[in-house]
Parts: structure tokens; sequence; C-alpha cells
């Protein structure tokens, strides 16, 4: 599929001024919040390779419902296509809300919306297991 035209790509530092041009209200990223990290072991045999993130306390873990101006985003700098998926909304206690906003904002602007299903158990343990993961899925 061709886009055609400029491309254009949301990117929200969390440290942006509220009201910012990019549409992002989140506050102070410090030393409270850091990049999430991902560790590969190889796999050797028939043993396949092991991974391990830690994404906890990560700047996206923090974000929540009403941090960005998805009037803005998608209305005036007319961002046409949102991508998130589960693993961003197994993040913290807020993302869901976060994510579920967000597509209703897209859907209002006609905005293509794409969501990947991958389900982490281990994320979502936190936050009551596999039916809050399918709670507002419509």
């Amino acid at each position: 599929m061709r886009l055609g035209g400029c491309s254009k790509i949301l990117f929200c530092r969390a440290a942006s001024a509220p009201g910012s041009s990019n549409g992002c209200r989140s506050t102070a990223v410090g030393r409270i919040t850091r990049n999430g990290l991902n560790f590969t072991e190889r796999g050797f045999g028939v043993r396949g390779a092991v991974g391990v993130s830690d994404r906890g306390h990560s700047a996206a873990s923090q974000l929540k419902a009403g941090d960005f101006d998805w009037d803005h985003i998608f209305g005036k700098v007319g961002v046409r296509w949102l991508h998130t998926g589960g693993i961003f909304a197994a993040l913290s206690d807020t993302t869901p809300g976060l994510v579920l906003e967000a597509v209703q904002a897209a859907r209002k602007h006609g905005t293509i919306v794409s969501y990947d299903l991958n389900y982490r158990p281990s994320l979502w343990k936190i936050h009551r297991g596999a039916r809050n993961a399918r709670g507002n899925v419509n």
C-alpha cells in the first residue's frame, strides 16, 4: 500500500511542555523514569533463545489518558494511521486507558487504526490476566 505524499510520524518527548506543538501533554522524564530494556540470550543446540524484558518505570509505562491532544494530532496535524498493541497496553494500569482513548479519537477523525494483538501473559498477570486484556475489545 502506498500512502503517497509526505508521511508524518508523531514523536513525543515526555518532557515536552503542556500545549506544545507536537500534541503531547506528558511531563518530566528524570530520575524516576527510564528506557525499557530487553535482554536476549542466544539459543544453543535444541534450546531456543530466551528473552527477558525490563519495562518497569519506563517513560512509556507512565503515560495515561489525557497526556495527548488527539484532536490536534489526528485533526490539525493530520496523522492518518495509529498503530499500537497489547504490549504497550500492558505496561501499567494507565496504558490500557490511553490506548482506548487513542483508538476512539483516531476513529472519530477517520484515522486508520492497526493493533498488534501480541499477548504477553507475563505483562498482563499484574493486571489480572487475559480477562482484562480482552476487557475493551470491540
